[in-house]
């Protein structure tokens, strides 16, 4: 993703827009000003409320653009001399004349005051952000803020809480901004950015809308918004594109997004030399480490994230990369057989986060290599709760969405049935992006990469499946499948086996797994699952033809 710095640093409003803004504050504090003289029963004299004959002046000046000359004619009067409006308007001035310290001595002691007004506030934070104290200026921000919500104030400070990583907060102030203020290209590609990094597609597709073509910032964004949309080809599309002709000082965040769209359309071979030498930050070794443990490169894994991985153990407080550092490298030795290594990796996987299901179940795998069968049993039985839990929530969200997902699914199958899927394959995928917790479409895609002959993109797509639906067995026997089709008989068997213990009738899968086990010599184990499917589907088609090749062989007793 784009670094904060990169796309919520804080960077100026436009010229143009600046100089209306503060005009339009102006306006405000002044009439907040005659509104309270209006009721007061006391009201201030009139000098409070009112221009002089110098402000007076300066918004002639100011009215003209000579900005310059607004802040001379507000300095030629004695400073008590001035009206408050005035002198929050001087205030205003110094801070678009970079000025910082100078508008900081006329705001700072407006903004003290219990009754300060949003114009106030805002150009006080500003101040505050001009001489380098930014804590000041959030607190400062954050009361213009609650008074005017829609407001520059706004702008400022979900740039600066999004500098500073505050996203769901920045994203809170910040996009009401940006969708009311569509010139504000900084502002909305910094709204668009947090969208995709707190993974709301829908809203980052509304926000990037309205910018233009041709900025790599957004290109970026919008290649990004693809993958997270479930379209990962046309994602990887923008990014090569991008890759081509981009600025050097994007370079970082273009190789990591391209060399995830590599490891997610099944092309892990081409994310890994993107990524080489580079990996000194924790997201780009965790995805150069996943391609490397999909390109069968297990040993070059866990080198990649052996440095990163080993102080997470050690850590007082969790960084944002702990988890999956410790999740993929505790998975990564339990697949390298090394289960004893594991365990301290998982088990602060699971401390870390109690509702990841592959860290519960990757931690009960090494429990039970390790022997210890009680705690494998508690940590597997916590799996299956998740599981279960997660297949009751996500059958709510399938049954809500039953209707419009089975007439796509339906017109999806009737071309795969007349043998177009290359027509099928779009209308799944747009079904996935608009209900991303239904299973069948996803189970649906990768049938029709298979069918298209596109071994690598279906194994690709059966992993993100089985990452989200973990507990599915028809998620595992698809990758079961795709690892078959791959050529990969151990990891196969290996995925094919556990299926049929979470569901020993799954009839898929034990034709499959009779098959891979006639290739390895194994006859006597496939036969049995022959004829076991034959008992619960006499006339399977498949079973029936594996049953009269090894009746043919002579190997059926």
């Amino acid at each position: 993703m784009i670094r904060h710095s990169e796309t919520t640093g804080r960077r100026p409003l436009p010229a143009a827009l600046a100089l209306l803004c503060a005009l339009a504050l102006f306006a405000l504090a002044t009439a907040e000003a005659s509104a309270q003289a209006a009721t007061d029963p006391a009201p201030p004299a009139a000098s409070a409320t009112q221009l002089s004959a110098a402000g007076e002046r300066a918004m002639a000046l100011l009215d003209s653009g000579d900005r310059q000359g607004a802040i001379a004619a507000l300095e030629a009067v004695d400073f008590a001399g001035l009206t408050p409006v005035e002198r929050g308007l001087l205030g205003a001035l110094y801070v678009e004349a970079d000025r910082a310290a100078d508008a900081w001595r006329v705001l700072g002691p407006m903004a003290a005051e219990p009754g300060a007004n949003a114009a106030v506030l805002y150009n006080a934070g500003r101040a505050a952000l001009g001489t380098g104290e930014t804590q000041r200026a959030a607190e400062l921000l954050q009361r213009s803020v609650a008074l005017m919500p829609v407001s520059p104030a706004a702008r400022e400070l979900g740039l600066l809480l999004g500098a500073s990583g505050r996203r769901v907060a920045a994203y809170a102030v910040l996009r009401p901004w940006a969708e009311a203020h569509p010139e504000d290209t900084e502002a909305r590609t910094a709204a668009a950015a947090l969208a995709l990094q707190l993974s709301r597609p829908a809203e980052a597709a509304r926000l990037l809308e309205a910018l233009p073509e041709g900025d790599p910032r957004v290109t970026l964004l919008r290649g990004q918004l693809k993958m997270q949309q479930g379209d990962p080809h046309n994602g990887l599309t923008i990014l090569e594109a991008l890759y081509a002709d981009h600025p050097p000082e994007m370079d970082a965040d273009v190789r990591r997004l391209l060399a995830d769209a590599y490891v997610q359309v099944g092309r892990s071979a081409d994310a890994i030399p993107l990524l080489e030498g580079r990996a000194d930050r924790p997201a780009q070794a965790l995805l150069l480490a996943e391609a490397r443990y999909r390109t069968g490169d297990l040993a070059g894994a866990l080198a990649t994230l052996q440095p990163l991985a080993q102080p997470v153990l050690g850590e007082a407080e969790p960084g944002e990369h702990s988890f999956r550092l410790a999740l993929d490298y505790g998975r990564m030795l339990v697949a390298s057989g090394r289960h004893a290594e594991a365990l301290p990796y998982l088990q602060l996987a699971v401390a870390l986060d109690d509702s990841e299901q592959l860290a519960w179940k990757t931690l009960g795998d090494a429990y039970a290599a390790t022997g210890e069968r009680d705690k494998a049993k508690e940590a597997l039985e916590r799996f299956r709760s998740l599981v279960v839990s997660q297949t009751e929530r996500r059958a709510q969200a399938e049954t809500a969405a039953a209707d419009a997902g089975a007439g796509t699914l339906l017109e999806a199958m009737k071309f795969l049935e007349a043998g177009k899927p290359e027509r099928a394959l779009p209308l799944v995928r747009r079904e996935i992006a608009l209900s991303p917790h239904d299973l069948r479409p996803r189970l649906m895609e990768v049938r029709l990469l298979i069918a298209l002959e596109r071994r690598e993109e279906a194994a690709a797509a059966a992993d993100r499946t089985l990452a989200q639906f973990a507990g599915s067995p028809d998620a595992l026997y698809q990758r079961g499948l795709t690892r078959m089709l791959l050529k990969q008989p151990g990891p196969a068997e290996e995925d094919f086996r556990q299926v049929l213990a979470m569901a020993p009738d799954h009839v898929a899968t034990m034709n499959d797994l009779a098959v891979l086990l006639m290739l390895q010599g194994k006859r006597d184990e496939a036969l049995r699952l022959v004829r076991r499917v034959l008992e619960l589907r006499p006339e399977d088609p498949l079973a029936t033809q594996n049953l009269r090749r090894m009746e043919g062989d002579g190997t059926a007793p």
